[in-house]
């Protein structure tokens, strides 16, 4: 039983209304299902005619005395006792049945105030002898005798239950019950204490040992606009477990709101109540938006795979924003911190694609919200590959060693000191073409418009220009690659 909650004990035996009838102020209210004055088992308990109750503490500490029931020391308000209802009972005819009712709160009707973790047991017992009747003191046959009178019988008859016929004898049941404290336990609640309540799902729900015999009751403020918003709900409370519904459909995550229970009309607790849209995750992170397909180029950054991160929860919101491409062979990461209902971009520019060219999966990731991608890689167009191994061919499109010899120079199966001529003629290395009548000097122009030429390969430029070329050439052939 909660703390300060009543208890029921129910029992049954025989002739228990006849018993109790007696003892009443007024026999003829004695009515099924109705509640009759305490006093009247209080008397049936003090007149000693074989009928016995005891409730007592069994687990006192060392130094505190045990708790007991005292009955005699109860007022109307702590004690109640309640007829069975005829629909409860086996024997319509003939009631067996009533109910005992304790108030276990201060100054009720025990010897000490029960508390929480206070067990006790309950006994309550008949006595009887086999082959013995209780004996009334009037044994005038012409009226009943007068019930709880009886013969004084001094020792050679024990004290009996009237209602018992000569076969029954002593007989007792037992049971217990213990003291709880009086709490409500709600499901979701942060270290603080704030009660967490789904937008979508407008319940909050717990375990509670209040009893509801008392209405109970939940008030949500919303202070948050020009006027207070007020919503009212009952507990609905059912084997131990409460529930409450609000509507909250027009609340937005983050929203916070004034909570206060109440039982009957006294104030029980007061909390805040923030609204979430997953109570299981309350500052949760999300990943709103991101790129899906993004190109690059070979050696460049990756700013252009951006997303924006959102705290979809009711609580700021901490995580990490990560990208993996090909399986975390490129990676990159940002800390996100956000507050209610605020979103943020983010890019990778600080992560470079050192990747070859080909296309590539990629992750995002944010407390377990997961978006997919596709990363292309391009070649550098303005990067040319050298291989070591093998010279490049040369930009003309010819070999690498047409009309040369190995120092470079062409080679036509002439000496190495005659030209050829346009015209076909030579004498020691110097045309005699183009020469002017008199004594002017020769003239530095060719003859005609066709260009000279060294060896088998044509230049547009004289002799001694083409011979300057061909070491030109030779020289960037020997550092492997033609020009």
């Amino acid at each position: 039983m909660t703390e300060g909650n009543r208890v029921v004990l129910g029992f049954e035996s025989t002739g228990i209304w006849g018993a109790l009838s007696y003892f009443a102020a007024d026999a003829d209210s004695t009515e099924a299902g109705e509640a009759i004055d305490a006093q009247a088992l209080v008397d049936l308990l003090a007149a000693e005619e074989g009928v016995s109750l005891q409730v007592q503490q069994t687990n006192p500490s060392g130094n505190e005395p045990r708790s007991e029931l005292d009955l005699s020391q109860a007022n109307a308000d702590d004690v109640t006792v309640i007829l069975a209802d005829e629909g409860e009972l086996n024997t319509p005819s003939a009631p067996t049945q009533f109910y005992l009712v304790l108030n276990t709160g201060d100054d009720g009707p025990f010897t000490h105030n029960p508390e929480p973790g206070d067990k006790f047991s309950v006994k309550f017992s008949l006595e009887g002898a086999e082959d013995m009747r209780y004996r009334f003191n009037n044994t005038d046959q012409t009226s009943p005798p007068d019930p709880f009178n009886p013969v004084d019988s001094g020792s050679e008859h024990p004290e009996l239950f009237p209602y018992w016929g000569v076969s029954d004898t002593s007989t007792h049941a037992e049971a217990s019950f213990s003291i709880e404290e009086r709490f409500v336990r709600y499901d979701h609640v942060t270290n603080d204490g704030e009660l967490l309540l789904e937008a979508e799902n407008g319940r909050i729900t717990g375990t509670t040992s209040l009893l509801p015999a008392v209405e109970t009751s939940v008030t949500l403020v919303n202070d948050a606009g020009s006027t207070p918003d007020r919503k009212e709900s009952q507990l609905d409370i059912s084997d131990g477990e409460f529930s409450i519904s609000f509507d909250t459909d027009e609340l937005t995550p983050g929203t916070r709101l004034n909570y206060n229970l109440y039982q009957g009309s006294t104030h029980r607790d007061s909390r805040t109540v923030v609204i979430v849209s997953d109570s299981d995750n309350p500052d949760r992170l999300m990943i709103s938006d991101a790129a899906q397909n993004v190109t690059v180029t070979e050696g460049e950054n990756l700013s252009a795979i951006t997303a924006v991160a959102r705290n979809v929860g009711g609580f700021a919101g901490e995580g990490e924003l990560a990208l993996t491409v090909e399986n975390s062979t490129v990676a990159g990461s940002w800390g996100v911190r956000l507050d209610p209902r605020e979103s943020r971009s983010f890019d990778f520019g600080t992560t470079t694609a050192d990747l070859e060219p080909g296309t590539y999966p990629f992750s995002l990731r944010l407390d377990g919200d997961v978006h997919n991608g596709t990363l292309v890689v391009e070649r550098d167009p303005a990067t040319t590959t050298l291989d070591e191994d093998e010279p490049a061919s040369p930009a003309s499109g010819g070999t690498a060693d047409d009309g040369l010899d190995g120092n470079g120079t062409t080679d036509d199966s002439k000496p190495n000191n005659e030209t050829t001529a346009d015209n076909g003629d030579s004498s020691n290395g110097e045309s005699t073409t183009n020469r002017s009548d008199g004594d002017s000097a020769p003239s530095e122009e060719p003859a005609d418009d066709k260009p000279r030429s060294s060896g088998l390969i044509p230049f547009p430029f004289g002799t001694r220009e083409a011979f300057g070329g061909t070491v030109m050439v030779g020289a960037v052939y020997l550092l492997g690659h033609w020009v």
